[in-house]
């Protein structure tokens, strides 16, 4: 069963996409951008990752409105550190919210941590998201949302062939590997590297 946006269930902010939105012009569109994981804790690769990021889209003709870290729950974070996650999950989302509180475009969405009984995939991640931006923030078209990961996860393109949007961001001197030539990624304008 996939886990849907309930409508009225209201945990993700929306503050600064919506003061950013007097800054999308006719013709714009308007994107969100999403990363999962850990943050365990978060640090300035995490933030310079979603940076680089909303600058690739922006020099491609998006206008990227806001962004969000989605700490991971703790049952995914605690396979990472031999069964116990080292920070909990609250404690995680509020090193989060302390490392964006002066961004104007950077929230953290505590849903995928903190509401949720259970690790999950990131695709219901993104999607949850989308249907709660788009049911609290109405406007004539969608708001898109742009998955955002490092290299070392570049096969993570593969989900987007078809529909929805993603940026694979290089860490360190980590290649792409040979996913970014396959066909329906290379010549893909909604998956960018």
């Amino acid at each position: 069963k996939r886990l849907a946006f309930e409508p009225g269930f209201l945990t993700t902010p929306l503050h600064k996409i919506i003061s950013n939105l007097s800054d999308v012009k006719s013709g714009d569109i308007p994107v969100v951008l999403l990363t999962t994981g850990g943050f365990s804790p978060i640090h300035h690769g995490h933030i310079a990752m979603m940076e680089m990021a909303r600058q690739e889209l922006e020099n491609k003709g998006y206008k990227v409105i806001g962004g969000y870290f989605s700490p991971s729950h703790d049952d995914y974070v605690s396979t990472k550190y031999k069964g116990e996650a080292e920070l909990s999950s609250s404690h995680r989302i509020y090193l989060s919210r302390m490392a964006v509180d002066d961004s104007d475009w950077l929230m953290v969405d505590p849903w995928e941590a903190g509401f949720v009984h259970t690790d999950i995939n990131f695709t219901d991640v993104i999607s949850r998201l989308k249907d709660y931006l788009n049911y609290y923030i109405k406007r004539d078209s969608p708001i898109e949302v742009f998955y955002v990961f490092g290299s070392d996860n570049a096969k993570f393109s593969r989900t987007f062939k078809y529909q929805g949007g993603s940026v694979c961001v290089a860490r360190d001197n980590n290649e792409y590997s040979d996913v970014q030539n396959e066909n329906g990624i290379k010549d893909n304008p909604r998956i960018v590297f």
